[in-house]
């Protein structure tokens, strides 16, 4: 087991509980760097509060991808989940609430999908 995975498993029982777990976050493929679980973290703070505002769950589709990852996924080259910046997630609130307080966050960006969300926390 690497260093990282072991800290990644020890922050997440402190901080991702009760509503996110680790493996949301992180693809089988795409091992975080101390730097990507810091910004994980970060994200999770966000995610936290917009669940808080919605008053609903978030499930979490994508966070960081590697570029591999990246590109069998579809990713553009400049996909700001290479960099741990950006999730994807679905949840059962309405649109318009959704779009309302994701607006509430600090983002450099905002994405309505037809099936699902994106945002990116500043960079």
């Amino acid at each position: 087991m690497r260093i990282d995975t072991i800290y990644i498993k020890t922050m997440a029982k402190k901080i991702l509980k009760p509503h996110f777990t680790i493996t949301e976050f992180q693809a089988v493929s795409d091992p975080f760097t101390p730097l990507i679980t810091e910004r994980c973290f970060l994200m999770v703070q966000y995610l936290s509060y917009l669940r808080e505002l919605l008053n609903a769950p978030i499930r979490i589709t994508s966070y960081y991808r590697n570029p591999e990852h990246n590109r069998r996924v579809g990713g553009v080259a400049t996909s700001l989940h290479l960099n741990g910046f950006a999730v994807d997630f679905k949840t059962d609130a309405l649109q318009s609430d959704v779009i309302h307080e994701l607006q509430k966050l600090p983002y450099s960006e905002i994405i309505i999908y037809d099936n699902f969300y994106h945002y990116a926390m500043p960079n």
